[in-house]
């Protein structure tokens, strides 16, 4: 059987660094983020179907922007971290 032994175990945790742990959640954190947008996004636009307004294109608009801004930041974290 190849199973490895406690020291590779020990040797492949010791190379994990806390900056590395860090960046993974940042960029789970951002995700969860981007998935919360799309809720806004997708509450907007029921919201807008119910309730009848002026501001309902407005309203909209904000809200895909907010969608856009997370994704954007979210890439752009892929890219620096």
């Amino acid at each position: 059987m190849n199973n490895p032994d406690l020291n590779q175990i020990i040797q492949f945790f010791s190379q994990i660094q806390f900056w590395d742990i860090v960046k993974v959640l940042v960029s789970l954190a951002l995700l969860i983020y981007v998935l919360v947008a799309l809720v806004v996004l997708k509450q907007v636009n029921m919201m807008a179907d119910v309730l009848d307004g002026q501001m309902n294109p407005a309203i909209k608009g904000v809200a895909l922007f907010h969608l856009l801004g997370a994704i954007l930041v979210f890439l752009i974290a892929l890219v620096v971290l």
